[in-house]
């Protein structure tokens, strides 16, 4: 009618033969009960209306649409026959269920329908059916008796895992990395052995890695130099442990360069501000006329970072 099953699957598109016969089909109905009950009422005529309208709607692909006018002709006039019009639009549709229903009646009460048109309702219902069977269950497999062994201890259950849950709306933590940060830094190294002195050291440093950063300085005090200066981070937090190295150099009767490594701890006061103190030793293989050689050097700092 509205459409035929061909391979168990409903074509999409109707052509214009299958709407006419569609349409056919119901009116022939109308025309039945017409000469049962004459005159034919408005009734009768409202419905061919809308059976006309929703076979045109199908025919256009709107399968809701043709489904709401083969209901409102089947208010105006009970034709047994609109049935198998609202079977396609329900399979259209893929109310397969409902689809069933409809079928089923247009059988039962659709006694006029030929039986070519009977038999295409009895092989869509049987597909419909075969669609939704349920699938034969398997023979449950044979399970063999559990073999007897000795108990074994309960493994200990894994530690549940920590969740931290930020509140709703929270900012992120600022970071406290000085990762490609470039930063200036005054710190003071105070020279505890005999002969040593206060040297002020203001340093340019820029942050290699989240664990290195490098500088560059003025040695500034009873003698004048330079450093370079490389510090390791132990920890990515407020607090760092930091290890560092740097090569002094002192221009006093000539260059005088030496080696000076240390430890110490690095504070994050914020993400672009932090202050160090670190012990540290200075060895000068050739050392200013009145210096020892190795020193004893505390030395605290502070830096501001971009």
């Amino acid at each position: 009618m509205l459409g035929r099953m061909w391979g168990g699957r409903l074509r999409s598109g109707i052509g214009a033969g299958c709407i006419a016969l569609a349409v056919t089909l119901v009116l022939a109905c109308f025309a039945a009960q017409a000469h049962a009950q004459a005159p034919a009422d408005a009734g009768r005529a409202a419905a061919r209306a809308k059976v006309q309208e929703g076979a045109a709607l199908f025919d256009a692909g709107n399968f809701a649409g043709a489904l709401a006018r083969f209901d409102e002709a089947y208010a105006r006039f009970p034709a047994p026959a609109i049935h198998f019009n609202r079977a396609q639009a329900l399979r259209a549709l893929g109310r397969n269920a409902e689809a069933e229903q409809a079928l089923e009646r247009f059988i039962k009460e659709a006694k006029d329908a030929s039986a070519e048109k009977r038999a295409e309702a009895e092989q869509q219902l049987a597909e419909l059916r075969r669609a939704h069977a349920p699938a034969p269950v398997a023979p449950a497999p044979v399970v063999p008796a559990p073999v007897a062994r000795p108990p074994v201890a309960p493994a200990p259950a894994p530690a549940p895992p920590v969740v931290t849950i930020a509140a709703a709306g929270a900012p992120p933590a600022a970071s406290l990395s000085h990762e490609r940060q470039l930063g200036l830094a005054l710190r003071t190294d105070i020279g505890v052995t005999a002969g040593g002195g206060a040297v002020v050291i203001p340093e340019l440093t820029y942050g290699v890695g989240q664990v290195l950063e490098i500088g560059a300085g003025a040695l500034i005090g009873y003698y004048k130099g330079g450093l370079v200066e490389g510090r390791l981070f132990l920890l990515d937090g407020r607090w760092k442990p930091l290890l560092t190295v740097s090569i002094p150099v002192f221009d006093v009767d000539g260059i005088r360069p030496g080696v000076q490594p240390g430890a110490g701890v690095a504070v994050e006061i914020g993400p672009h501000l932090g202050v160090a103190a670190a012990a540290t030793a200075v060895y000068f293989p050739s050392p200013p006329s009145g210096l020892a050689k190795l020193w004893f050097v505390p030395s605290v700092g502070i830096q501001g970072r971009l």
